[in-house]
């Protein structure tokens, strides 16, 4: 039975705010704190609230956690947005492990208290969803709102028929 979600944080809940940037947001970010400079958090980046809303929902039935690659989460205004509506906020950087190796997600699985397949992985990257997939977790790539939320309630019937229990994943 699902009971945990775990979510990418860049390019799922975090976003550039401009199309005009490129590259990776850790690796601009890791560029503006070299800088020395202070900088606008929101001059770079925006939240998807859309999908932040949806993850409340969420939140009311499922532990709501994220696996993330670096640090930007540790930026003040991120902590901001996230620290009421996550249990934990995992980085593959100070865990030691890569996100494209299933090891990753069962040593995730183990920091959460939790059996991989309890677990549904939302991520941008395919590559991260195979990984997570081959650890026994249920994996969905991340496009939009609108196709997670349709994805999520496919993966819901699957859920159901697997574990023969009256799992919901939709709200």
């Amino acid at each position: 039975m699902i009971t945990t979600i775990l979510s990418d944080f860049s390019n799922v809940i975090l976003r550039f705010n401009k199309p005009t940037f490129i590259g990776s947001l850790n690796g601009l970010y890791r560029e503006l704190l070299n800088s020395g400079k202070p900088f606008n958090f929101f001059d770079y980046y925006e939240f998807d609230n859309e999908l932040l809303s949806y993850y409340k929902k969420l939140g009311k039935k499922y532990s709501m956690n994220i696996f993330t690659t670096s640090q930007i989460q540790n930026d003040p205004k991120s902590k901001e947005v996230l620290e009421n509506m996550f249990s934990q906020i995992l980085s593959a950087e100070n865990l030691g492990v890569n996100k494209a190796e299933p090891a990753a997600y069962v040593m995730v699985a183990e920091k959460l208290g939790k059996d991989t397949e309890e677990i549904v992985f939302i991520d941008d990257q395919i590559k991260n969803i195979e990984a997570a997939e081959k650890a026994g977790m249920t994996g969905i790539h991340y496009k939009n709102v609108g196709d997670l939320k349709l994805k999520i309630r496919k993966n819901t019937s699957i859920t159901r028929a697997r574990y023969s229990s009256s799992c919901e994943l939709s709200v």
